[in-house]
């Protein structure tokens, strides 16, 4: 009998800063902040700087504004 597989692959999640995010979703960086403040996407934060995971970026490009 074989062992079931326990080794899952991920895939680190890159994380953009706020201009780069901005100009893929072509709006400006006041608008991703009311992005952020509606609950339309997550702000992270590494230390006292702000990034955003570039999975959700994908996510909302796929699915729209």
């Amino acid at each position: 009998m074989h062992a079931p597989n326990l080794i899952q692959k991920t895939v680190a999640d890159r994380l953009l800063k706020k201009k780069v995010v901005a100009e893929r979703l072509a709006v400006s960086k006041r608008t991703l902040d009311r992005m952020v403040a509606a609950g339309k996407i997550e702000k992270v934060f590494v230390g006292a700087s702000s990034r955003f995971r570039e999975s959700d970026i994908d996510r909302i490009v796929s699915e729209g504004l």
